[in-house]
């Protein structure tokens, strides 16, 4: 890829983006950060690492895309559903991530994943040497993050510290870290994984246990679940698309009115992205008999792959380690050789039921019944400060129809689901392309 800072005009630039914009790289990396909530990048001299295992390399005269997934070891899946078993599986895990020579702590919402990994932590460590820490917008809700992780850790008795992300904060770590990563955030709640780094870091630590995998592994999202057994119930036709649609900041539909025309047919109408999701759940498909499980399965080879990334640009940022024991291969093992019933159960609604059934004792009933939340930020009302980047970008103008543009500056709040995505790709063209 040319570095576009060594041209002078914005011209120049605009037409090297034209012409990156027409490879395959863009269509299913760049405008995928535009379809899915999770499609962080990582540039490595002439390789991009994109979510999903898709590695781009552009050493040579055209883009070669290829995607990698890491093999899932099978297991005998007798009586795998002990909850014993389950929890002799997520001990061990956790004592393996444990290993460090630096000081360790964890990540702690106050959520099922991290409590459970708190806890096991708290009996691995010496004693009164575990450290949780919380992030999140500053809230009195008794259903806050901050207010399951306080009883967390008084339960579990660890030292807890809790960071506050406020507008302002957001505002200015939203920009410094698009500055510092070269690429546009995929998610909100990146700033409040970097801003929690930056304090564990401050506190000594340089390893933090965090719950990744676990709602991938064991059926923890709830809604996209209910969604996707709905489909399946309708006919589970174009599975892939659907995954698609659920996950869009900006949906495909809406992108032939949102985009200028000359950038709606650059990207193909988006064929190639639309290509990807079907041929990735094609490919989850092929491990499993339940339809309703690849859907499963879809969310761990894209959306976990994706989250794992995320965390690590985060942390990293801070030189913070995130480790992930539900990860691990051998509870991606254990997880997928249960039965999706196992893990989940529709009416009443029971989400990774393994977990919850293995730790009961282990952790407050409050903590053990509470429903997904996943460092919450009310980001929606928190994008006006950089709003009116989309006025001033000549990157924007070039892809965007004005009418878009000036909808989503005039209630950034109320059109988010298209203002995280343009304001990204406002930030990251200032600073790197000068545009």
């Amino acid at each position: 890829m040319q570095d576009v800072r060594s041209h002078s005009s914005i011209h120049n630039k605009m037409k090297i983006f034209r012409e990156i914009l027409s490879s395959d790289y863009l269509r299913k990396g760049f405008w995928g950060s535009m379809a899915l909530a999770h499609t962080p990048a990582l540039v490595n001299a002439w390789k991009v690492f994109l979510s999903g295992g898709i590695t781009v390399d552009l050493a040579g005269d055209e883009p070669h895309l290829t995607h990698t997934q890491l093999p899932i070891r099978s297991v005998d899946a007798a009586a795998t559903t002990d909850p014993e078993h389950t929890r002799k599986v997520i001990e061990s895990s956790v004592r393996v991530h444990l290993r460090a020579d630096v000081p360790a702590c964890c990540l702690l919402s106050g959520g099922l994943d991290s409590s459970i990994i708190a806890a096991i932590a708290a009996d691995v460590l010496p004693d009164d040497h575990l450290h949780t820490f919380c992030a999140g917008a500053p809230d009195d809700d008794p259903d806050s993050d901050f207010s399951f992780a306080r009883t967390a850790a008084e339960h579990i008795g660890c030292a807890h510290t809790e960071t506050p992300v406020t507008a302002a904060l957001f505002a200015r770590r939203w920009a410094d870290m698009v500055r510092r990563q070269g690429v546009p955030l995929s998610t909100p709640n990146e700033v409040a994984i970097n801003e929690v780094a930056r304090v564990m870091r401050a506190n000594g630590r340089v390893v933090t246990l965090s719950g990744e995998g676990a709602d991938e592994l064991f059926a923890g999202y709830e809604l996209p679940i209910r969604l996707a057994a709905a489909h399946v119930e309708a006919g589970n036709e174009e599975p892939g698309l659907f995954q698609l649609h659920s996950n869009a900041w900006i949906p495909v539909i809406a992108k032939p009115n949102a985009l200028n025309p000359a950038a709606w047919r650059a990207i193909e109408h988006d064929d190639a992205l639309l290509d990807f999701y079907r041929e990735e759940f094609t490919a989850a498909a092929t491990e499993t008999d339940d339809p309703l499980d690849a859907h499963l399965r879809f969310h761990r080879r894209v959306n976990l792959s994706g989250l794992l990334l995320r965390l690590d640009s985060a942390t990293m940022l801070e030189s913070i380690e995130g480790r992930t024991p539900y990860a691990d291969r051998d509870v991606a093992a254990f997880a997928q050789s249960l039965a999706l019933n196992d893990r989940y159960r529709g009416d009443p609604c029971e989400t990774k039921r393994p977990l919850r059934r293995a730790f009961a004792d282990r952790l407050p009933q409050t903590i053990v019944e509470r429903p997904k939340a996943s460092f919450p930020l009310p980001f929606q009302d928190w994008m006006h400060e950089h709003a009116g980047a989309l006025r001033t970008s000549d990157l924007i103008d070039e892809l965007f129809a004005q009418e878009t543009i000036e909808t989503t500056v005039a209630n950034p709040s109320l059109n988010w689901a298209f203002a995280w995505p343009m304001i990204n790709l406002a930030l990251w063209s200032q600073r790197w392309w000068g545009a």
